[in-house]
């Protein structure tokens, strides 16, 4: 097996594009099997101050419910979000990255072959089958064939833009930069949302704050 530094094998013969996501959020979020671990304890932060807890209660009191899972598609409400996180040797509670979940733990293994600084070309297909893939490593391209599946994962820009350089999008976009079609699927590259994010901040009186607590 092959490993890229961001693409690569999947076969997904009865999900959409869009429902690939959905299964993703099954998978990662609601309690299937993942190295990645998804804090759901009260506090995944580790932070505990009380101002916290008075800030969620005065938001319920204005009509804001509060919820202790914000995974399930309803983003309504006030309380603490999950984080993907590990202790490392010292305890010290850090993010928990894909390859650090997945792909540390088993990097040793004599079927796994890791390749860093190399860029997905396209993927290759026989009809509308996926075979393999085609990289760069430096100015050199490498073919490889897959025996099995292809898993296509490089985030939420790279995934649609591989699709696309290989045949799998918009039929008069990819037409129009003169790329063979393979298969035509409009929600290739669509609906992409921002990661969008308010930082109100006020001064508290009587109460400790977090810059308080860590002296920021």
């Amino acid at each position: 097996m092959s490993v890229l530094t961001g693409a690569f094998i999947v076969s997904t013969p009865r999900l959409s594009y869009l429902s690939i996501g959905e299964k993703c959020v099954e998978l990662s979020f609601l309690g299937g099997k993942n190295s990645i671990s998804p804090s759901f304890e009260p506090r995944p932060t580790g932070i505990n101050l009380k101002l916290l807890d008075v800030f969620q209660d005065a938001a319920e009191e204005f009509g804001i419910p509060k919820t202790n899972d914000f995974n399930k598609g309803d983003n309504t409400g006030v309380g603490f979000f999950q984080f993907t996180t590990s202790f490392n040797k010292i305890g010290l509670k850090l993010r928990c990255s894909a390859a650090k979940g997945n792909l540390n733990p088993i990097k040793k293994r004599s079927n796994l072959k890791i390749e860093v600084n190399a860029h997905v070309q396209k993927i290759n297909f026989e009809g509308k089958k996926a075979t393999g893939i085609s990289y760069y490593i430096g100015d050199k391209l490498n073919t490889v064939t897959a025996n099995k599946e292809i898993i296509l994962s490089a985030g939420s820009i790279g995934s649609p833009h591989i699709l696309q350089v290989s045949g799998i999008g918009n039929i008069k976009k990819m037409k129009n930069l003169g790329i063979e079609i393979i298969n035509e699927l409009n929600g290739v590259g669509q609906n992409l949302q921002d990661h969008l994010m308010f930082r109100p901040v006020y001064k508290v009186k009587n109460l400790k704050s977090l810059n308080r607590k860590v002296e920021s």
